[in-house]
């Protein structure tokens, strides 16, 4: 893994005032909306019961962990709360293994857009 790579799959870990909530902050994008939202519904709220999960991979990934309650996801930040049965130490590691194969997977995304947006600018060259 390069450099640049490891910077762009660095997670910053904060406390909440909750106990059983931890943010996670990342340094890539994870919500988008078009300019006409005007980054007003720029957040998403997802829980165990939610039948939006199935929508969102990163959501229906950590609420698959053992102990994972809901998961909040707005612009950089992942806000993980856990039921009070488990402890973080037990989840903590889980989550961040859950959130760095997502950013991988949106990194290898955004190069592989990058790549078909040169290669269709080589061909219009021609």
């Amino acid at each position: 893994m390069s450099e640049q790579n490891d910077l762009e799959l660095k997670v910053v870990t904060q406390k909440s005032d909750n106990p059983e909530s931890k943010e996670f902050h990342t340094r890539q994008r994870l919500t988008y909306y078009p300019e006409w939202y005007n980054g007003l519904a720029d957040a998403y709220e997802f829980n165990v019961e939610d039948e939006r999960n199935h929508r969102y991979d990163l959501a229906k990934n950590l609420l698959e962990i053992d102990g994972v309650q809901t998961v909040g996801i707005d612009g950089y930040i992942v806000t993980v709360t856990v039921s009070m049965a488990f402890d973080w130490k037990e989840v903590e590691e889980l989550v961040l293994q859950v959130l760095k194969q997502y950013l991988q997977a949106l990194i290898n995304a955004k190069n592989l857009l990058k790549n078909v947006d040169r290669g269709d600018a080589d061909k219009g060259k021609s």
